[in-house]
């Protein structure tokens, strides 16, 4: 099976805690595949409010690849 990594590639950091908050609270323990994510931007508490999943932070989109 193909592994989903999710992409959120803006610094807006509200936004970003909000979607991982869902995903570690709503959907990774449901689905493997909802837990892997490459976030633009600095980690900002966000690893430990979100143990569930695997982030990877990256200084910008440019970073990533």
């Amino acid at each position: 099976m193909t592994v989903l990594i999710h992409v959120l590639g803006s610094d807006i950091p509200h936004h970003n805690q909000t979607v991982l908050r869902f995903f570690n609270d709503a959907l990774a323990a449901t689905s493997e595949h909802a837990r892997v994510f490459m976030v633009a931007g600095q980690d900002a508490g966000l690893r430990e409010s979100c143990p569930a999943l695997s982030l990877s932070f990256y200084a910008g989109k440019k970073n990533a690849g």
